[in-house]
């Protein structure tokens, strides 16, 4: 059984920053060759302030093998205790209507470093866990939350 649906990923560039380095870092956030695999990035404008032209950036995955790429992924660079802190904040991170989940890493510190840090702050990239519940409810949506991010004592 699939735990998500689909991930999808958005960043957003702004007219001071640097949108290749922003969009190659969104690449490097995908653990596989998106051309290869017929994986697309939509490039989109939104008028900011003051008129200000931002280019917005999102990857969908849909296959189970793309998310369960990413997933793996995903949690090897986050590590244990961001994984730990994403189970822990799990109600405020998941939305009930949508049956999402919903986790921002810092942008800077992936597109210098590369490394995943979690953030509450809008300059990031937006990650969408579309979470496969059956059935529709919340506790079984938690286990799959469960089951994503927390680390079984026995192992590291």
């Amino acid at each position: 059984m699939r735990d998500v649906h689909s991930v999808t990923i958005r960043v957003f560039a702004k007219p001071e920053e640097d949108a290749s380095k922003i969009l190659e870092g969104l690449k490097a956030l995908i653990p596989f060759d998106l051309e290869e695999e017929k994986v697309k990035i939509e490039v989109d404008r939104a008028l900011g302030f003051n008129e200000r032209v931002i280019q917005v950036f999102t990857v969908r995955l849909k296959k189970a093998s793309h998310t369960n790429a990413f997933l793996k992924f995903l949690k090897e660079k986050l590590g244990r205790k961001q994984c730990e802190l994403l189970y822990a904040q799990k109600e405020s991170r998941f939305d009930e209507d949508e049956f999402a989940f919903f986790i921002r890493a810092l942008k800077p510190a992936w597109i210098e470093k590369r490394n995943l840090v979690l953030t509450d702050s809008g300059n990031c990239y937006h990650i969408r866990l579309q979470l496969a519940a059956y059935p529709r409810k919340k506790e079984v949506a938690m286990e799959r939350v469960k089951k994503l991010f927390k680390f079984d004592n026995s192992r590291s």
